[in-house]
C-alpha cells in the first residue's frame, strides 16, 4: 500500500469531519477544483439550490478527502482553507455590487419624474394631511420603470409614507406619451385596512 493511501486511510473521514465552508459557499465551482461531481446537483431547480449547499457543508471535506490526491491531511486542511476564503470573498463581492445597485435604483427611482409627481400630489393632498399630519415623509421606492421608445413609458412604484399621526403605503402607476409623464392612478393604503384611491383622467 502506498504511503498516501495509507494517510488517506487513517485520517478519513473522522479526523476530517466539520463544516466546509468552500463547499458550501462555492458549491459547483467548489466540486470542479476537488473533484466531486456531486456538487453539480446544486444545478438541479429548487431542490438542489437550497439542499445542496448545505449538504456540501457537511459531507464536503470528508468528498474532497476521497476524491482527490493529497499528500497529508495538512496540505488538505490548507487548501480547503483557501477555498473557504475563496467563498468569503466572492459572497461579499456579491453582496457589495447587489447593495451598489439597490442604492442606485432607488436613486434613480426617487429622481424620476414620476416619483416626484406622486410626491408633490401625496404631501399637498388634504385628507392624507388631515390622516397623517405634516409633515409627511415618502420612503425609498421600489418598483419599475420602462422605456418603450418614441417618448413612452410605464412606471409602477410603492413606498411608505409617514407623518406625525401614523404611517401609510403609497402605491402609484403612471404613463409617458410623447415624452411627458402622467400619474394614471395613485392608492394608500392605510394602517386600519382603508384604501384611498384616485384616479386621473
Amino acid at each position: 500500500m502506498a504511503l498516501n493511501d495509507q494517510v488517506r486511510d487513517e485520517a478519513a473521514p473522522g479526523n476530517l469531519g466539520g463544516w466546509n465552508w468552500g463547499a458550501f459557499g462555492l458549491t459547483w465551482i467548489w466540486g470542479i477544483g476537488n473533484r466531486t461531481p456531486a456538487a453539480w446537483f446544486v444545478l438541479v431547480p429548487v431542490i438542489g439550490w437550497f439542499g445542496m449547499p448545505i449538504l456540501l457543508g457537511f459531507k464536503g471535506n470528508t468528498w474532497a478527502w476521497r476524491n482527490g490526491s493529497w499528500p497529508t491531511v495538512d496540505a488538505f486542511r490548507r487548501a480547503q482553507r483557501k477555498w473557504a476564503w475563496g467563498a468569503l470573498f466572492a459572497w461579499t463581492g456579491v453582496i457589495a455590487a447587489t447593495a451598489v445597485l439597490y442604492v442606485g435604483m432607488t436613486a434613480m427611482f426617487e429622481q424620476s419624474e414620476p416619483y416626484q409627481l406622486a410626491k408633490t400630489e401625496i404631501i399637498a393632498d388634504p385628507k392624507l394631511i388631515e390622516i397623517l399630519g405634516q409633515p409627511i415623509e415618502l420612503g425609498r421606492p421600489s418598483g419599475s420603470m420602462k422605456s418603450h421608445g418614441g417618448g413612452a413609458g410605464d412606471a409602477q412604484f410603492q413606498f411608505s409614507l409617514t407623518g406625525p399621526k401614523g404611517k401609510a403605503k403609497a402605491y402609484i402607476t403612471a404613463q409617458q406619451a410623447l415624452g411627458t409623464w402622467q400619474l394614471q392612478g395613485t392608492a394608500i393604503d392605510l394602517e386600519d385596512g382603508t384604501r384611498l384611491e384616485r384616479t386621473q383622467h
